[in-house]
């Protein structure tokens, strides 16, 4: 089902500018839920916002990735590679988003790099480290050890 003519936000001179403003001047208070359902909203409707603004919409998810649940990760995971095209992101950069998406996505799900968590009733003893969401947890996957201070906690 296509829209109507002029339905479209790009039918509608100036109107995406300022739509992609205001997010940006709002961005500083937004929720994890608001920002992966913009970030989702606008690769659904093919808008690409630029370099500046993505660049400022993955601090703040940066700031807020402890709140993320596996929803709202894989709204973020799938919307990036959409919104960085034609000029969006540069390659490196875009991979650094995606990795600590899918790091924050993989514990988000009990998955470790060696594979799932394996919770007993006597807790996680002796079943491998634990790691924190957020980007230490990416870069610890990256380097493929546990983050300091996270073995043995329950």
């Amino acid at each position: 089902m296509d829209p109507e003519d002029g339905c479209h936000p790009s039918d509608v001179p100036g109107w995406t500018e300022a739509f992609l403003a205001r997010c940006s001047a709002e961005s500083y208070d937004a929720t994890y839920g608001n920002l992966a359902n913009l970030m989702h909203a606008l690769a659904m409707l093919g808008l690409r916002p630029g370099e500046a603004w993505l660049r400022g919409t993955m601090a703040r998810v940066e700031l807020t990735l402890p709140d993320f649940g596996h929803t709202t990760l894989s709204k973020v995971l799938w919307a990036l590679p959409r919104l960085a095209q034609d000029g969006g992101a540069e390659p490196e950069q875009l991979a650094a988003w995606q990795q600590m998406v899918k790091a924050t996505l993989r514990t988000r799900l009990g998955f470790r790099p060696a594979g799932l968590l394996k919770h007993g009733r006597r807790g996680r003893r002796g079943r491998g480290p634990r790691l924190r969401p957020g980007v230490d947890s990416w870069v610890a996957l990256q380097q493929g050890d546990a983050v300091a201070g996270s073995e043995g906690s329950s």
